[in-house]
């Protein structure tokens, strides 16, 4: 069973997943004022006695908890309950879901080895952070011929996180004739999004439509999924946001990356501590969010082309950040499911969850 939130991005994959779905009412755990925290403390309380209620009556062995701000109300009701409790934590720095989770947890799981001293006196394995299999195996040939692309121009991926990134958007239109004059480009605008809705300045509007009809190869999407390992197999430049999991995708890819971190005036700083250290290991490009404009994203393309040597981006193998790197893969069968867990330890490494299994069976028995 997935608990979640009934507004969520989750619960739409959850259910196509045919996994039982339940939804909790919480408040959002912000770490600035807001008078939306004094209503939100109401929440809480009734989640907890929602997810008591969900918990009885599924039996749980264990609770497995990735953090987030709906994992609160179950993680207490769970330790009330006397269940098996899981933390994984992907980020360096740790959330405050999780923070608040920790002091009920059995185990805590990192996905980096510098985490370990925000958890104190806690029983912590690093396993790093899970990676889909089907990830690694797209089809550049089905993603082109769904985008209806060619091969004559090198691709670029525009992604912002599930919901997607209005200022990333925003500069991505700003600029997108002279964007596709260099690239074919997939832009992932967001849930709910669509070209006027996502548009602060209207004139950008028009500027979009205008490069649409001028080049003709511009496809956005307000998600993807079942597409998504095609789409990467396809791309040759990646811009994006830095959540944890995305990163840890982007590693096993060797893509060239361009990453445009939330800023500590939206977030607690962790998406910039995520991007330092991607770079400092697999190479790239950080754009901070302050500097965001339709110029410097320009200029950092044209940097990064620069790090492959001055050529253009194309379909053949590159150096990935400077440096090559190898890549063992092994398979290993999980509940009938195969997965892969990329770990990040200054080089790649792919272990699987026989670690994360043993720790499961070792909490229930």
């Amino acid at each position: 069973m997935y608990i979640g939130s009934k507004d969520g991005l989750e619960k739409k994959i959850i259910e196509k997943l045919k996994i039982p779905f339940k939804s909790v009412l919480t408040g959002k755990l912000r770490r600035y004022f807001s008078w939306q925290n004094f209503l939100d403390l109401f929440k809480i309380p009734i989640g907890i006695l929602q997810s008591i209620f969900i918990l009885k009556k599924f039996n749980p062995d264990v609770i497995f908890s990735k953090g987030g701000y709906v994992s609160v109300p179950v993680v207490i009701a769970g330790f009330f309950l006397r269940k098996r409790i899981v933390l994984h934590e992907s980020d360096i720095s740790i959330g405050l879901a999780n923070k608040i989770c920790s002091f009920f947890a059995d185990e805590i799981l990192l996905a980096n080895e510098i985490s370990k001293k925000y958890f104190k006196n806690k029983k912590i394995t690093v396993v790093g952070i899970p990676v889909r299999k089907s990830i690694l195996s797209g089809s550049k040939e089905k993603a082109r011929k769904l985008l209806g692309f060619d091969d004559k121009k090198p691709v670029l991926l525009v992604m912002g996180g599930s919901l997607g990134a209005q200022a990333i958007n925003e500069v991505i239109f700003e600029v997108l004739e002279e964007i596709l004059k260099r690239f074919q480009v997939i832009h992932i605008i967001g849930k709910r999004k669509n070209l006027e809705s996502n548009v602060v300045n209207v004139s950008n509007v028009a500027s979009v439509r205008h490069a649409y009809k001028l080049y003709g190869n511009y496809r956005s999407f307000e998600y993807v999924d079942e597409n998504l390992a095609d789409f990467y197999a396809l791309t040759d430049l990646i811009i994006s946001r830095a959540g944890a999991n995305a990163l840890a995708e982007f590693a096993c890819l060797q893509k060239k990356v361009l990453l445009i971190p939330l800023s500590k005036f939206a977030s607690r700083g962790d998406q910039i501590e995520n991007a330092e250290d991607f770079i400092k290991k697999y190479g790239g490009q950080i754009l901070y969010q302050e500097n965001l404009n339709g110029k410097n994203l320009l200029s950092k393309i044209d940097d990064l082309k620069k790090k492959n040597g001055g050529r253009e981006f194309g379909r053949r193998e590159y150096e990935f950040g400077e440096r090559e790197y190898e890549f063992e893969e092994r398979e290993y069968e999980f509940e009938e499911r195969e997965y892969e867990f990329a770990r990040s330890r200054g080089d790649e490494e792919i272990i699987h969850l026989k670690a994360v299994k043993e720790i499961l069976k070792s909490l229930i028995s």
